[in-house]
């Protein structure tokens, strides 16, 4: 594999974490869909940061997903018009929502709790360990930027 594997080297005092470096050129190599292993772990400072620079990505257009053995963890956005999980296929029992930008508005259909237009404020914790309780659950977002995570204990 490292006969066709290209790396880039970088110190390691430097402005940007690997994983910000790595989806940077991603992006520049034209990734459209873009999946990060290893972003999780017990440096909870490193996986938060990990979270954040998916933005960079959706920033762009483009879709990041983080994936561990609990958790796959995406961004949406009004961009991305209604976005369905199957509770055939889901990652995980539960999912959870969190605002990543100042301003969310979400609805919610298929959930166990189901939400329709609702302003989700930061720091607010409304939206966690969902559950699809239809064939399908599907999410809506109205304004702003979300996390959602798909997990699983």
């Amino acid at each position: 594999y490292k006969s066709n594997t290209e790396f880039e080297i970088y110190p390691k005092e430097k402005d940007y974490t690997d994983t910000h470096l790595a989806i940077m050129t991603a992006l520049k190599k034209g990734a459209t869909d873009i999946y990060i292993l290893g972003a999780t772990g017990t440096r909870m400072d490193h996986t938060i940061t990990n979270i954040g620079n998916m933005k960079v990505a959706a920033d762009c257009g483009k879709d990041c997903h983080i994936v561990d053995e609990h958790n796959y963890i995406y961004l949406l956005s009004e961009a991305d018009g209604i976005h369905i999980i199957r509770k055939d296929s889901q990652y995980g029992r539960y999912v959870s929502i969190i605002p990543m930008s100042e301003n969310v508005s979400l609805s919610l259909e298929g959930f166990k709790y189901t939400l329709d237009n609702y302003e989700l404020k930061q720091g607010l914790s409304i939206c966690q360990s969902n559950e699809v309780e239809d064939e399908q659950g599907i999410i809506k977002v109205h304004k702003g930027l979300i996390i959602v995570l798909e997990t699983k204990d």
